[in-house]
Parts: structure tokens; sequence; C-alpha cells
């Protein structure tokens, strides 16, 4: 079975594979935004297959991999939402929750209402508890860190325990477990975290680092076999020796009766004796000695040859577990220096949380809850979109309260009720928005309400302050006699 080859012409589209737009004369570069479309269309490519190898690896579990061809694939094109979304829930898997929400709030600029990474971040926004819970992880693992710096290592257990507890998926948090563990020896804790890190991220380099130290140092050294057998039983030995009386020998193998020994002279023994055993002394210094000190001088130059070999091997070691402690050191900073990123992001996220929360009070009509979210919001923290939304609230909301608190503290004060009044009266004076109406109104009255009660002081300030900033004011004449007579 053959394969018909394709030999039609390639024809460019039209219409800009980017932008959109059509153009007539089907140019490679769209005229509308630049684009050459050849080359779009190879980088898109190129984008979707380390989508595809990001969401195999994920799919087996190995997300630093999935991570790494995720990455690849937004390097190339920043627009792939499936690319994005995925590397979201990557890091999601992994319990780096400030990361995720990042990449799903940039997606959502992206693509359009079905993209499901609006459906992610609702979870967060509907349900902050999930926020607060991964804020106190957090928490807890920074502590830790502090505590790792200082030595205390219970301290500092005791914080990662709570933070994987908070964040059961926080490899993190369990891979610096790891690291305590195997600093104080215990080494069975150790490798059972290990192999929780590792089905949490089969791929997780500094995991896959200690379980290689754990289980290296675990295994036994293996048995030398042992290759001294003992000796069997001498023949000779075991030889029946003749009684020591006995002076005659068995017959020569040539059949001549040998004749008994004489005795001899008891002193002539002696004498041999001496002279065998001076002969034995003489013969030990002569050649056993000289042999003796070649031995020890061999002995000698080995046992000096060994201590080498030791204090090159315990070097060897030290350098070892230096290069060690430097690594481990530095895993330790860089799980800090990550740490305080996302609090840093999470609290931003937040921030931003709570004036979108503010702005959907506002779209409700619901001015004084809108104004309750803003209170917390750090500015600073925003980005331009929600920096905007902030300041519609605050614009929008902060006169109609200030009115509301307003009617509400001069009908109290018509009806002679001054504690209710004075409590309107200043919330109102909390929400001067420029261009109020009211605000010289509002301490004007502040000033009645303390000048009847009898503190004359606070009411002397508050009338000056209308002097001061409402120059223009109609109150200004009262203002100017109630001084007088507070004075007089």
């Amino acid at each position: 079975m053959t394969l018909a080859s394709d030999k039609s012409p390639i024809h460019t589209t039209p219409a800009c594979p980017r932008c959109g737009h059509s153009n007539e004369d089907a140019a490679a570069i769209c005229r509308q935004c630049g684009t050459d479309a050849v080359i779009y269309k190879k980088a898109v490519a190129m984008s979707n297959a380390y989508y595809n190898k990001g969401l195999v690896a994920a799919n087996n579990r190995a997300i630093t991999d999935a991570i790494a061809a995720l990455d690849t694939s937004l390097t190339i094109n920043k627009r792939n939402i499936q690319a994005r979304n995925l590397l979201g829930l990557c890091y999601y898997a992994v319990g780096r929750l400030g990361e995720a929400l990042r990449e799903w709030v940039v997606s959502t600029n992206y693509g359009g209402d079905e993209n499901p990474a609006k459906e992610y971040l609702e979870v967060f926004n509907v349900e902050s508890a999930h926020l607060d819970k991964y804020s106190e992880g957090l928490r807890n693992y920074n502590e830790a860190l502090l505590y790792l710096t200082q030595r205390n290592d219970d301290m500092a257990l005791i914080r990662l325990k709570r933070a994987v507890e908070l964040i059961p998926n926080f490899i993190e948090a369990i891979n610096l477990q790891i690291l305590v563990h195997i600093r104080d020896g215990d080494k069975m804790k150790a490798g059972g975290l290990v192999e929780r890190a590792l089905k949490i991220d089969t791929t997780n380099p500094t995991a896959h680092r200690y379980y290689s130290e754990i289980f290296r140092k675990k295994a036994p050294a293996a048995k030398r076999a042992d290759d001294t057998g003992k000796a069997g039983a001498n023949p000779a030995s075991s030889a029946v020796r003749q009684p020591a009386n006995e002076r005659t020998v068995q017959n020569s193998p040539f059949g001549i009766n040998q004749k008994p020994f004489k005795r001899r002279s008891p002193l002539a023994g002696l004498l041999w004796l001496v002279l065998g055993a001076g002969a034995a002394l003489a013969a030990m210094y002569f050649l056993v000695m000289p042999m003796q000190t070649e031995n020890l001088r061999d002995e000698n130059a080995e046992l000096a040859s060994q201590i080498v070999s030791y204090n090159q091997a315990h070097d060897a070691i030290v350098a070892e577990l230096e290069a060690t402690i430097a690594e481990h050191e530095s895993s330790l900073a860089d799980a800090a220096n990550l740490a305080a990123t996302q609090a840093s992001r999470l609290t931003d996220l937040q921030h931003e949380s709570w004036v979108s929360i503010a702005h959907a009070y506002l779209l409700e009509n619901s001015f004084a809850q809108a104004l309750a979210m803003l209170e917390g919001v750090d500015a600073t923290r925003l980005s331009p979109e929600s920096f905007i939304l902030f300041t519609t609230v605050r614009n929008t909301a902060m006169p109609v309260m200030e009115q509301q608190y307003f009617d509400a503290g001069q009908g109290f004060f018509n009806g002679g009720n001054y504690e209710l009044a004075r409590e309107n009266l200043e919330r109102a004076v909390l929400h001067i928005t420029e261009g109020s109406t009211v605000a010289d109104w509002s301490f004007y009255l502040l000033g009645r309400i303390a000048e009847a009660e009898g503190e004359f002081e606070l009411a002397r300030q508050f009338y000056e302050t209308i002097i001061e900033q409402f120059p223009d004011s109609n109150r200004v004449n009262a203002v100017t006699f109630r001084l007088n007579a507070i004075s007089q």
C-alpha cells in the first residue's frame, strides 16, 4: 500500500492568524499588525508541541518537567492560554498557589468568556478561606526558616508540620522537613517524607538528591567472604610415639638391625644442652634478628602509608560534607526567597481581591459595604487596573455616605440627641471628599455639640477648622461669634 504524495502548492491564508485582518493580496506579512504568518504559525505549532510535552509530564506527576516544558511553551507564545492554565495547575499541585494565581490572572487577560481560569479564580474570590489557609501555611513555613537560621530544629519541624497540614502538597515544606531530619540523623523519617515528596512530583530535583543521599548511606555494607577454613588434623600428629624407655628401633628398610644407643653421662648431656642453646641463640641473633628488624621496618612503612590514606580519605569526607552543607544552605536561601516572593504576591492578590469585592458592592449600591472592603487595602500593592477600580469606588461611594451620615446627624441634633448626632457627624467628617457641600456644616454642628456639653477647647478646634479650611463658608460669621463667646 502506497501513500500518494501531496504535491499541491502551498497557499498563504489571506486572513492574518494573529489579528484576523484580511489581506486581499494574500501577503505573507500582515499590513495591520506586521506579523509574518508563516513564522507565526510555526511558533504557535512549536508552543503547542511543548504544551503537549508538559501535559504528558503533568499526567505522569512529573511536575518539575511539566513546569519546564510549559515555561518554554509560553516563552515562544505568551498567548497560549491552555499552556498558561496548565502551568497554574502545576504550580497549584506542588503548593505554589501565589504563582498559580498569577498565571490564571494573566490568562484571563488573554482569554474569552469560556476561559477556565476565570472559574479557578472565582473559587478563591468566593471562598476566601482558601487564601487564608494558604496564607497561614506560608506564615508557618517562613517562621520555620527563621528557626532554622537560629539552629532551632525542633521549633522548625513544628512549624513545617503545621504548614504541610494546611497545604498537604506543599513540596518545598516537605523537602525542608527532609533536610532537617537528615541533619538530625533521623534517616527513617527522612526516607518516608522523601517518598511522599516524590509521589507529589516524581521529578523534583531536590527530593531526588535527598533520596540518593538517604538510601545510599542506608544500604548495608557487603559482607566479605571468609577465605580461611579450619585446618584438618595433621596425620603425623596422630602417630603413636614410642615410650621414653624404649631404646630399640624398628628394622631399617634395608633389613639391617640397628643397635641400641649407648647411654651417655648426664654431665655430657647437660654440656651438649648448653652448647646447643648457645648455638641457637647465636643463630637467632645472626639470622632471625635481621629478618625481624626488616619485618618491623616494613610494618612501620605500611602503617605510615595507611595513616596517609586514612588522612586523605578523612579530608575527602570532610570536603564532601562541607559541600553538602553549602548546598543545603543554598537550598535554604532559595526556599526563603521563594517563600518571600510567594507571600508578597499573595498579599497583592488579596488586596486586589478586596478591591474587586468592593466594586461588586458598589454596583449593587451597597456603598457602606464597598467602603468597608477598602479600609485595609494598600493602594501601593494594586495593579493599574485594580487602582482604577479602587479610585472609582472611593470617588463614588464616599460623597454618598458623607451626605447620609450628615443628614442623620443633623436630624439627631435637631431632636436634641447629641450622642447619636455626634456619632453620625464624626462619620460624615471621615468621608469628606473634594467639593463637599456639607463639610463645614458637619464641623459647625460638632462644635455646637461640644460647646453644649462643656468641651470648650474641642469646640474651639472645630470652629477654627472651619475658618482655616472653609474661609468662604456661610458659617464663618457664626463661628466667629461663637469663638468670641467661648473666649469670654
